[in-house]
């Protein structure tokens, strides 16, 4: 819908006040494309406010790739829960299901192998024989960490992959946060298909630490690349062969991103153990 700046963006009536007299929509302000207010204002809100516009949100966020964002960096906000806060819930419900894993066989130095291509965390591991890594009580306690530094670290990626859309898509000038709603909107349904596939394997006894979770976001790869296509072509209205480009863009800057985190993580386990 195309509404004058005089009018509500929701329903069209006219501004009067910070709010809609109407629907009861905030109108956008200019601080609120700001990083500091967004940290200092926004964040808390969105982290402490939760309310029940869930089976909206989802339906949007599952039907209309691009939707979500699109309405809230609009103004277009008061029917759908907030993004941070959807991805919050999504992402308390992933948290918990991580914590059903069982304890893997794989040391820290085999991990480091598997992961860093490099081997720079494996030269790390090797600085350090004074650790005895395939202790049961070491590994437990680094698993536990592992866990939490692995599940901190995906709480960042949306951050790093605005900054690839912003790079992909600079000529739309539009603000680094703008294109971070559209990150934390993918990266939310991501997650919830990461859950659901975590969930369908933990009832069938097939998950074990580590493998069945890396297969399974290599199975997923290819529909966050889809995702991603309708998302961009919706929020951004770009050319089918730029989409095409930008979405597999996406899932490389996803991808280098998500590894870069989990081999700081590692590194950081190795040096600390």
């Amino acid at each position: 819908m195309t509404t004058s700046p005089d009018q509500c963006p929701s329903c069209g009536a006219p501004k009067r006040g910070p709010y809609c007299a109407n629907c009861g929509e905030r109108f956008l302000r200019p601080a609120d494309f700001d990083l500091r207010h967004f940290l200092l204002h926004d964040l808390p809100h969105d982290v402490w406010h939760v309310d029940g516009k869930l089976k909206r949100t989802l339906h949007a966020l599952f039907v209309r790739p691009g939707f979500l964002p699109a309405e809230y960096t609009a103004g277009r906000r008061v029917a759908y829960i907030a993004p941070l806060r959807l991805y919050l819930a999504v992402f308390l419900v992933h948290l918990a299901l991580v914590a059903t894993l069982p304890d893997g066989t794989r040391t820290l130095p085999d991990q480091a192998a598997m992961i860093d291509p490099t081997g720079l965390t494996l030269d790390l591991a090797r600085a350090r024989p004074q650790v005895h890594w395939s202790d049961p009580r070491v590994q437990e306690r680094l698993a536990e960490r592992g866990r939490w530094g692995a599940e901190f670290g995906t709480m960042l990626i949306f951050l790093g992959v605005g900054g690839v859309l912003q790079l992909l898509f600079y000529r739309q000038h539009r603000r680094y946060l703008e294109h971070a709603v559209l990150a934390l909107s993918i990266t939310t349904w991501y997650l919830v298909l990461v859950s659901v596939g975590e969930f369908a394997l933990m009832l069938m006894r097939l998950r074990q630490y580590g493998d069945s979770d890396l297969k399974l976001a290599q199975w997923l790869a290819p529909t966050l690349v889809v995702y991603a296509w309708f998302a961009f072509r919706r929020f951004y209205g770009a050319s089918r062969w730029y989409t095409t480009l930008a979405a597999i863009v996406f899932l490389l800057g996803q991808g280098l991103i998500a590894m870069i985190l989990n081999i700081a993580v590692i590194a950081l386990l190795l040096v600390t153990a």
